[in-house]
């Protein structure tokens, strides 16, 4: 019966009107190549046909490309917009989001740590989304080489990173460590860095050990909100973002993913699909909250979301595989 709800809800979301959605199904949840015509197909359209990059678009300025807001205003700066489009398979080399890439890395690259009893102190999470959507885009140069130094020369002891500022913290944080670790996968794999995949592979470990979501120290699960699935990502932690920054890395198939990988299948509804179940955001500009232009779908235990079920579809995959 759960092999043919998944084919069900498979089959619902090739039939999306959104390219981005039908792009996604064919590579996460089919495991289609994205050069397979199919899939490159949609992925093509993603650009011009997809409402959701039309609103992170919109307030583009066509004289600058440009969109006139702070990089990090979330959610519509300009570091957001470049992360989202990263995500939702956009296809790299649009000159046309130059202008925003090179802003983005220059507001990345002009940050600094602050060092604290021997630590870096840094949200790691911005140098490394910045990092991994400039690569993904299509925007690679040496500016990513200096992200990626950043973030090795940050690395705690443990094998994340911490923005901790108090003299005493001595552990590296959940939220500022999972990009960090998709970023330097990636990049390792693109530029066969030794450095770099030996950094992702210590934070890594530093996730592995705590199962995904429990302290070292005792066992006990960190907080009840890592378990609780947010859409999109961004640098609160929760264990499908984790799950996926696993599967990336070819490591779902690590016992230590087995219990994260459960509390997933938990999730799964009777029509095959997952929901979101926490929104981090509201729709609009006129709101004293964290600000969207797109709305990411539905917010519910009880109804799929499409970019969750996307997600877990592939993590389910590939620890199938494994």
């Amino acid at each position: 019966m759960r092999a043919t709800q998944d084919s069900a809800v498979v089959k619902q979301l090739l039939g999306s009107s959104d390219p981005a959605i039908r792009y996604l199904a064919r590579v996460q949840a089919l495991g289609e190549s994205p050069t397979r015509w199919g899939a490159a197909r949609e992925r093509a359209e993603i650009p011009s046909s997809s409402p959701i990059v039309a609103k992170l678009l919109s307030e583009m300025r066509d004289e600058d490309g440009l969109i006139p807001r702070g990089t990090y205003d979330k959610w519509l700066g300009g570091h957001w917009v470049l992360a989202f489009l990263s995500e939702i398979g956009y296809p790299p080399g649009d000159e046309r989001l130059r202008p925003l890439a090179d802003r983005s890395a220059q507001w990345a690259l002009g940050i600094s740590g602050t060092l604290i009893n021997g630590r870096w102190r840094r949200c790691a999470s911005q140098q490394s989304y910045a990092l991994l959507y400039l690569m993904k885009l299509g925007f690679y140069d040496e500016r990513c080489d200096r992200l990626a130094d950043k973030l090795i020369d940050w690395q705690w002891p443990d094998g994340g990173w911490n923005c901790d500022k108090h003299p005493e913290a001595s552990h590296s944080s959940f939220h500022e460590s999972l990009l960090p670790m998709r970023a330097l996968f990636h990049y390792a794999n693109v530029t066969g860095r030794a450095d770099a995949k030996r950094a992702a592979k210590r934070v890594a470990s530093f996730f592995l050990e705590r199962k995904l979501m429990r302290r070292k120290s005792d066992g006990e699960i960190i907080t009840p909100k890592f378990l609780q699935i947010h859409h999109p990502y961004h640098w609160r932690y929760n264990i499908l973002h984790a799950l996926k920054a696993m599967a990336e890395a070819d490591l779902i198939g690590d016992r230590r993913c087995r219990e994260a990988i459960g509390v997933l299948k938990a999730k799964q509804l009777d029509d095959g699909g997952f929901p979101c179940e926490k929104r981090d955001y509201a729709v609009g500009t006129r709101t004293t909250k964290a600000k969207s232009l797109v709305d990411w779908g539905p917010v519910s235990v009880r109804r799929m979301n499409p970019w969750v079920t996307l997600d877990a579809l592939y993590v389910l995959r590939a620890a199938n595989r494994a």
